[in-house]
């Protein structure tokens, strides 16, 4: 095999970062809310801007919600938590 410098006709292309420090921030907060067992947040969306998470989308019961929030809340690096996580169903009764 032979190997060829690279040749660019213009200015080199610039290398972005993979995981930027906004994403790798969503990235902590989504791998956190998914191995939490007591959400299921399939349908829960979470977006940095800068050191503040905004979850938004749906789970089935509003103490799945309130749990995502302090799951975003205990990642290095979280200042602020906007959940705006909608519950599909009321509180679950407690089987007699």
């Amino acid at each position: 095999m032979v190997y060829k410098q690279r040749e660019f006709h213009e200015a080199a292309p610039a290398m972005n970062d993979e995981s930027p420090p906004l994403a790798r921030l969503e990235i902590a907060v989504s791998d956190a809310l998914g191995v939490a067992g007591d959400v299921d947040a399939a349908n829960v969306k979470v977006v940095a801007e800068g050191s503040v998470i905004s979850l938004t989308g749906t789970v089935l019961y509003p103490q799945e919600a309130l749990r995502a929030g302090e799951v975003a809340a205990a990642i290095l690096g979280v200042t602020e938590v906007r959940n705006a996580i909608e519950a599909l169903e009321p509180q679950p009764s407690r089987g007699l």
